[in-house]
This record gives C-alpha cells, sequence and structure tokens, in this order.
C-alpha cells in the first residue's frame, strides 16, 4: 500500500472556519490554507507551518492571523503568506492595530505575496522594524505555481466570489516509496540515510552520489534508487473555496488545469460551513451544492 505523504486536517471540523493544515510527513513541515478561527488548536500543531495560503480576507477566512502571529512572534522564523492582491494591505491592518516598540531584537518577519495573473508581487513584514512595511519587487508568475520547493508545489487560481477568492492545490513533485522486501534482500537496515537519498533524488542529485548506508558503507545514488525505490507521480490536494456558479468559474482554464481530475482529496467551502468533497468540484450557494462544475 502507498503511504501517504501529504496528510491533511481540517483544523475547525466540517462546520466550522477554513482552516486546512496539510502536513509534510516526515519532514516535521506544514502548510496552511486559510486562516479561520485557530486559537482551539494546539501550539504544537501550529508551530511546523511555514508557509500560509489566504483564498481571502472575508473574516471566517482570515481571522487566524492574529493568533498565528501571537505564537510566532518571539521565533526565529519567517512566515511566507500567500493570497490574492490587496492581501498585503490586510497584513498591514492588522498589524497597524498593536503597538510594536519592544520588538527591535525580534528575528521574525512576515513575508507577503500577493498572487495575480502574470506577476507576483512581494513585501515584508519586520518585527525588528515595527512591521514596517517594505517593498521587495515582484517576479513574473509563469504557469499556476506560486511557491515550489524540492518537495511539494503550490498552485493558485482566481475564483469568482463578488471578489477574487484563491482556490489552491499542493502537489507533491514525487512520491518514492520503498518496494517491500528489498531492504531486506540487499542486506540494508533502516536508518536515516534513506531519507538522504530519497532527497537526494528529489532534487536531481548525479547518479553517482555517493549515500552512506552504514557505518564504512557507502553505494551510489543509482544503485540505491534503482535497487530499492518506487517512484511514482506525487499527490496532490485541491482546495476551493466559496465558489459561485457563474461564468467566470465554469470558464476559468488555470482553475480546470490546476484542479484536473481532483486527484487524492478536495476540500470546499459554501456559505456557512466546509464540505470535504471527493471526485467532483460543485459550486455551492448558501451551503449547498447547486450545480456541479465537472
Amino acid at each position: 500500500m502507498t503511504k501517504t505523504s501529504l496528510r491533511t486536517r481540517l483544523l475547525n471540523g466540517q462546520t466550522g472556519d477554513p482552516a486546512l493544515l496539510v502536513q509534510l510527513r516526515w519532514q516535521g513541515r506544514a502548510v496552511l490554507i486559510d486562516l479561520g478561527r485557530i486559537d482551539r488548536t494546539p501550539a504544537p500543531v501550529l508551530f511546523p507551518i511555514e508557509a500560509v495560503f489566504v483564498s481571502h480576507a472575508h473574516m471566517d477566512h482570515f481571522m487566524g492571523f492574529d493568533q498565528l502571529l501571537r505564537l510566532f512572534l518571539a521565533r526565529e522564523s519567517t512566515l511566507r503568506l500567500f493570497g490574492p492582491v490587496g492581501i498585503a494591505d490586510c497584513v498591514q491592518g492588522k498589524l497597524a492595530g498593536y503597538t510594536w516598540n519592544l520588538t527591535d531584537e525580534y528575528v521574525f518577519a512576515v513575508d507577503v505575496t500577493e498572487i495575480a495573473d502574470d506577476v507576483l508581487t512581494h513585501t515584508r513584514f519586520a518585527a525588528r522594524e515595527r512591521f514596517e512595511r517594505r517593498p521587495l519587487g515582484t517576479t513574473t508568475r509563469k504557469g499556476p505555481a506560486v511557491f515550489e520547493d524540492p518537495y511539494v508545489r503550490v498552485e493558485a487560481a482566481p475564483l469568482d466570489h463578488k471578489i477574487v477568492s484563491m482556490a489552491y492545490a499542493v502537489v507533491e513533485r514525487t512520491h518514492l516509496n520503498v518496494r517491500p522486501g528489498t531492504l531486506e534482500s540487499a542486506g540494508l537496515r533502516p536508518g536515516p540515510w534513506l531519507n538522504v537519498l530519497k532527497n537526494a533524488v528529489r532534487r536531481g542529485a548525479p547518479d553517482d552520489t555517493p549515500i552512506d548506508v552504514a557505518p564504512g558503507s557507502r553505494e551510489t545514488l543509482a544503485a540505491l534508487r534503482d535497487a530499492l525505490l518506487d517512484i511514482t507521480p506525487g499527490q496532490k490536494v485541491d482546495y476551493a473555496v466559496d465558489t459561485l456558479f457563474s461564468p467566470a468559474n465554469v470558464e476559468s482554464p488555470r482553475l480546470w488545469y490546476m484542479v484536473g481530475s481532483l486527484s487524492q482529496s478536495g476540500f470546499l467551502t459554501g456559505g456557512p460551513g466546509v464540505t470535504g468533497v471527493y471526485g467532483k468540484l460543485f459550486a455551492f450557494t448558501g451551503g449547498k451544492p447547486r450545480s456541479p462544475l465537472a
């Protein structure tokens, strides 16, 4: 059986504020999609979050920013936050509601990326600068991706909610599994070296890259990869919220390119609640499915 690398959790269940935690198993990392109420979520669950993807700034999707800020403020890290054009203004407004005269030596910062069709606009709010707004420039957007690292990428597509509401897809780049029985057949024992091997494969390291499999024992990446690993397309989680059944949504080429056939998991919200949907994407009106979009 293939083990799931992307573990999903609706922090407020199916009827509370939208907040979907996507945990990257075996890496100790996570991303959060939407930022509704999170004050009832234990801090250790939230600490692995490296990036937040906000669909839109209605209160039930953004009120958790203050709680996340409170938890992360004293940490030596940078929180990345993505959202539609205007989200930097919303973050600035949140931060302006507090006094920051005691944060001059704090390392924490919030890096905000505003998503437009063809450009990403970057802004930094640093605690040591009392969260003064600092433009960081723009980058050209090529394709649906707005965030990428060696393990996952996050894609975005705008939806019509009478304002822009971003849909997101978290895509595992490559899914790697050790074939059952191959370690024993090769006389190898499991250990941290397996993650070293998988990470080297993900980043495209040369075939002759040496991998230490035991004290005093070394094999090449190619030999271990071919003998041990099943390499398959990565898993995918799609998330769309508060979608109107409108021509803009039905005819959105970027949305349908992104979600495709809604592979492993789909999470959609409509009206007052959150609904998990598997297999088909629906537009929601008043919390009830009105018409299928696929």
